[in-house]
């Protein structure tokens, strides 16, 4: 794995690919432990991808690339998590909007 996590910060792209199929089966059955949802889970694995993608080349030691990945992971899941006991951001700008237009109205 440490060759192909090499040729992949060298920028090769088919070797990025199949190093990350080698860890997603574990990548999603952690995210799964963490956000306990299919979507969400699969959504979490897809931004860890794209996140460990476009940092690749900080990556120091590539025989740390799973556990790399994994936190990377992790963080992804985390956040999700907190974000989905959050009230929905569209209901705050909603009910900001609909106030904002009641007091402009009443200075009218």
């Amino acid at each position: 794995m440490t060759q192909l996590v090499e040729l992949a910060k060298m920028g090769d792209k088919p070797a990025f690919d199949e190093v990350v199929r080698m860890c997603v089966p574990d990548l999603f059955r952690i995210a799964m432990s963490i956000l306990r949802n299919k979507d969400d889970a699969d959504d979490a694995v897809c931004e860890t991808v794209v996140c460990a993608f476009e940092h690749l080349k900080t990556l120091k030691n590539c025989s740390n690339f799973k556990t790399w990945l994994t936190r990377i992971l992790i963080n992804q899941a985390n956040a999700a998590f907190k974000n989905a006991r959050k009230p929905s951001t569209s209901m705050k700008s909603s009910n900001l909007s609909m106030r904002t237009t009641t007091a402009l109205r009443q200075m009218i």
